[in-house]
């Protein structure tokens, strides 16, 4: 079973559970579905900023209690992205929730090295709110709009889950390489320096 099949089958709860643990896939597709009006938009939007708000409360407070023990031996792979956000989130510790939110990768690592960096719970409560239903939003959006747009482009049926699908993975593929070419772009960039 697919990830858009699971969606369809268990809706909402399907967008609740997939953003806790994943997030922007989920909500493309989720905004795929809401286009077909299998999902309701507003349903899928705040349903989606739940469960990605529950999830960083989650992984900060994972951090919080890590914080001061040997967290890497835990999991080390986490160690090159924490390290490289510890100094945005104490040089712009209210802006970094937002920046950490965007950047590929960055999601659920960077709400633990908030969480890590000491970060107050209820700045990152009220702040993390804000910044889940925007970014559920953006993201559910794109979903719907690149659907929207496939399907005009596309001779498929009005309902197809596979063009949903299609269209969520190009639509994927193409924020990768962009996201790459702009790390790429920005790292040589400091190399310079």
């Amino acid at each position: 079973m697919s990830l858009i099949d699971l969606l369809k089958e268990y809706g909402l709860w399907g967008v609740l559970l997939g953003t806790f643990f994943e997030g922007e896939v989920v909500l493309l597709m989720a905004g795929g579905l809401a286009h077909q009006e299998i999902l309701s938009f507003s349903g899928a939007w705040l349903i989606g900023a739940l469960g990605a708000y529950i999830g960083h409360l989650v992984y900060y407070s994972l951090g919080r209690y890590l914080k001061g023990k040997d967290f890497f031996s835990i999991i080390p792979r986490w160690k090159p992205k924490i390290e490289r956000a510890l100094p945005l989130i104490r040089k712009y510790p209210t802006l970094s929730i937002f920046i950490l939110q965007y950047l590929y990768g960055m999601r659920i690592v960077g709400a633990v090295a908030i969480g890590l960096a000491g970060m107050s719970a209820w700045t990152f409560i009220g702040i993390e709110l804000i910044n889940c239903l925007i970014w559920s939003g953006l993201i559910l959006t794109i979903g719907y709009s690149a659907t929207a747009a496939a399907l005009a482009w596309l001779p498929v049926a009005e309902k197809s889950l596979t063009a949903i699908f299609i269209v969520v993975l190009l639509t994927m593929g193409l924020l990768y390489f962009i996201i790459g070419r702009v790390s790429r772009w920005r790292d040589r960039g400091e190399a310079g320096k």
